[in-house]
């Protein structure tokens, strides 16, 4: 065997180590609270109750940390008589993800006003505190993206938050 063909197959043996060890490390994080998702994850619990509390038809203010501050669902409620929730939640986890959040909770009958900050209506806006929120609270909305967005999240995961994870679990 030349030598070219023994470094060929230590680089892929390696690589695919490598690349195991990344998955297994990945799966047994997946699904643990860290402290960093904790506010979001509770705020977002409390709100659901709400909602699931308000019946139907209702008004659901849906958007992000603008919203959550700068919207009165109280005061719009004593103004219309309609029975209002504030969904607004940390911008952070997307539109993509707010709204998988807003049909678990709407109803028919239920009017939705969405009130995003200019920032996400582009795909290209992705934070830290999205992954985390997604790996330690949602396992279930991850297990269920396409593989290509799986895969594509487990390569956004820093070292540090893989450890954080790790660290959470023991």
């Amino acid at each position: 065997m030349t030598s070219e063909k023994k470094f060929a197959g230590g680089f892929v043996m390696g690589l695919s180590l490598t690349l195991g060890l990344f998955y297994w490390v990945f799966l047994l994080q997946l699904g643990v609270p860290t402290a960093s998702s904790q506010w979001s994850w509770a705020i977002n619990a409390k709100k659901r109750q709400l909602a699931e509390a308000a019946g139907s038809p209702k008004l659901l203010l849906v958007g992000g940390s603008s919203t959550l501050f700068g919207l009165s669902a109280q005061e719009i409620q004593a103004k219309t008589g309609v029975p209002t929730v504030n969904l607004g939640t940390h911008f952070a986890l997307g539109s993509e993800y707010i709204l998988h959040l807003t049909r678990e909770v709407a109803r028919p009958g239920d009017t939705v006003l969405l009130a995003f900050e200019y920032e996400a209506y582009s795909d290209r806006f992705r934070d830290e505190l999205f992954y985390d929120y997604l790996l330690a609270r949602d396992p279930d909305y991850f297990n269920a993206l396409p593989l290509y967005q799986r895969v594509q999240t487990a390569m956004f995961i820093s070292s540090s938050r893989l450890q954080r994870g790790l660290r959470s679990r023991g």
